[in-house]
């Protein structure tokens, strides 16, 4: 995920727990106002349950297995890797159609506080089923 200078600025004042890293063009120089936003908290594989996802493939780069998080499939992940205090949280690289990405879980304060600030253009929400 990217954020703006002042969606920073919004997200650091609420305490979100993210590093924030530059964008860079093509001839190396930092986009100006883009930042790539990382969570500071990964959840474990261990946190997920596979058993109703489909593996889409291997990543051709690092042969990691990839689940595909479309159509149906809900993510499942075990409560006991969650914790109320932490609004965000990455993933191992294993989601996707056929490369190995990374997607944000985040909680509902989360989601909430995006919606009131009016950033989230462009993000897709999906509830999580947890066990």
């Amino acid at each position: 995920m990217f954020c703006s200078d002042a969606a920073r600025k919004i997200l650091h004042e609420n305490k979100i727990p993210l590093v924030y890293e530059p964008l860079y063009d093509r001839k190396m120089q930092p986009v100006p106002d883009v930042h790539h936003m990382i969570s500071l908290n990964t959840l474990l594989t261990e946190a997920f349950d596979f058993t109703d996802m489909r593996v889409m493939s291997d990543c051709p780069i690092c042969g990691t297995k990839v689940y595909g998080l479309y159509g149906f499939a809900q993510l499942k992940i075990d409560k006991r890797f969650l914790h109320s205090d932490i609004p965000v949280y990455g993933t191992p690289p294993i989601f996707g159609p056929i490369f190995a990405n990374k997607v944000m879980v985040v909680s509902q304060e989360f989601r909430k506080l995006l919606i009131e600030h009016k950033m989230e253009r462009g993000l897709v929400f999906q509830p999580a089923i947890l066990f």
